[in-house]
């Protein structure tokens, strides 16, 4: 897995892992208004605890 980030258009930024170009394993995904998410992802969505 390798470590990027990445914008988008609206704000959206995610810092973390990235596997096949999709959000996978540790990382912070921040919303244009500052509220962040922070956790573990699988196939470019969060797994909720």
């Amino acid at each position: 897995m390798a470590i990027d980030e990445r914008s988008a258009k609206g704000g959206n930024k995610y810092v973390g892992e990235f596997q096949n170009g999709n959000m996978h394993g540790q990382g912070t995904f921040t919303y244009p208004n500052g509220d962040k998410k922070v956790g573990v992802w699988e196939n470019g969505k969060p797994l909720d605890n």
